[in-house]
């Protein structure tokens, strides 16, 4: 059995399990049914995105399982021909074109990466942001340092 087939049931199963548990979870007498029927919501997604995801795995497979078998009945044919040339450039483009491959979703993974640890320094930026504006509210308030009017509270940050 695929992983694609295996997939289907798993999420009939996943639905008709968590369906009830989340959408219809009365105990607390609807109040939270908004916040489960979305939790219901996001796992069907996930679950989706799981499935389709599968299937560009098989999809992907598939097709460089096609994609070898070509190439190696063409090296076959070369070698049955006496192409002993002929038959190396056809294995070293197919690997160059794999590596090729490779190499294009590892960039498209390191783009993003890379958009990922913009938005975290994005993050950090803001915290920071918020840090200084707490230390400016905090020593305002007469909670200073000692020699500001404070009461006299060490600062391990040298402030």
């Amino acid at each position: 059995m695929n992983l694609k087939k295996a997939m289907i049931p798993a999420a009939i199963m996943f639905a008709l399990v968590s369906t009830p548990a989340l959408a219809h979870d009365m105990s607390d007498h609807g109040k939270n049914h908004g916040k489960n029927h979305t939790k219901m919501h996001d796992g069907l997604k996930k679950s989706h995105d799981g499935q389709e995801s599968a299937h560009n795995f098989n999809k992907d497979a598939h097709d460089l399982n096609k994609m070898a078998h070509d190439v190696m009945m063409s090296v076959q044919t070369a070698l049955n021909s006496g192409d002993l040339e002929g038959a190396k450039v056809l294995v070293n483009d197919f690997m160059a074109t794999q590596h090729a491959g490779v190499i294009g979703k590892h960039t498209a993974q390191m783009g993003e990466h890379t958009d990922q640890m913009g938005k975290h320094a994005g993050h950090v930026g803001d915290h920071k942001d918020q840090m200084d504006e707490h230390k400016k509210e905090t020593h305002g308030h007469g909670h200073g340092h000692s020699g500001q009017g404070g009461h006299g509270h060490s600062n391990p940050h040298g402030m």
